[in-house]
């Protein structure tokens, strides 16, 4: 992580961005032209007592991650790349792992608002016409028995040019512009999915989330092959999903719900 004391603590917001998010009633947002990684400037800031809602936005990384140690591709101008602080509520520990579909749920539904409608591949990617245009990283830290923070990393391909090169990713890429033709403005697309990521704040725990996620999931009665953290691999077609959130397939020895996975592809 990057040591506190080399965080400048963000720049002057173009008039852009100061426009778009005035009035938006987060606690406090920084921007940045150009970091290393939003999540660690949001760690930094959450270790320096950053209230849940602090957002950290930033015009371009040079050394954004995903999950399983990915590098996460953001040219400047182009992607959308910013991380939230979050405090986990007392007895939320058991929906932790909910925080990456409660964000790409969110932004799902900001992009609806221009009219693009993108399915989630389970359990944190954005998709749009098959491809891939963002994804969420959810990292928490604890103290004890208890999560202290959770910081969640969000990347969109919004503009022409923000999707990184076939050669440099593990799954079929694309942005918003290329493949509808349109896009948003990033700083109307940041109001309108903290607006939504807020409005889900105090439903992170109930079915209706699990629901909404359902409702988007990629790949429902297709066959998928699932890699899972130990290498192994299950081929199965989607069912939906378990109450908990869960993957369910149905493989040719049964049912059997998936938690966690390395990788999820469609099958052959």
């Amino acid at each position: 992580m990057a040591a506190r004391n080399a965080i400048a603590w963000g720049q002057p917001p173009p008039p852009p961005w100061q426009a778009a998010l005035r009035g938006l009633p987060a606690p406090a947002w920084r921007y940045y032209s150009r970091v290393g990684s939003t999540n660690d400037v949001a760690w930094a800031w959450a270790e320096a007592g950053a209230a849940e809602g602090c957002f950290v936005v930033a015009d371009a990384q040079t050394a954004g991650r995903g999950r399983a140690g990915r590098r996460w591709f953001t040219p400047p101008a182009r992607a959308l790349a910013l991380s939230l602080i979050v405090r986990p509520l007392p007895g939320e520990t058991a929906y932790l792992h909910r925080y990456a579909a409660w964000a790409a749920l969110a932004m799902a539904e900001a992009l609806e608002a221009w009219g693009v409608t993108v399915q989630l591949k389970w359990p944190n990617d954005l998709l749009l016409a098959g491809r891939k245009i963002g994804g969420v990283l959810a990292e928490t830290r604890w103290q004890g028995p208890r999560p202290q923070a959770a910081v969640v990393g969000v990347g969109v391909n919004v503009l022409r040019g923000s999707a990184p090169p076939p050669d440099a990713v593990d799954y079929p890429a694309g942005d918003v512009e290329s493949l509808t033709g349109r896009a948003p403005a990033r700083p109307a697309l940041v109001a309108a999915f903290w607006r939504r990521w807020a409005w889900w704040r105090p439903r992170v725990g109930q079915p209706a989330l699990v629901a909404a996620w359902e409702q988007r999931l990629a790949f429902q009665g297709q066959r998928v092959r699932v890699t899972l953290p130990d290498g192994a691999v299950v081929q199965g077609v989607v069912q939906g999903l378990a109450p908990d959130g869960g993957l369910v397939l149905h493989t040719p020895h049964g049912p059997r719900t998936v938690h966690h996975a390395a990788q999820v592809r469609p099958g052959e």
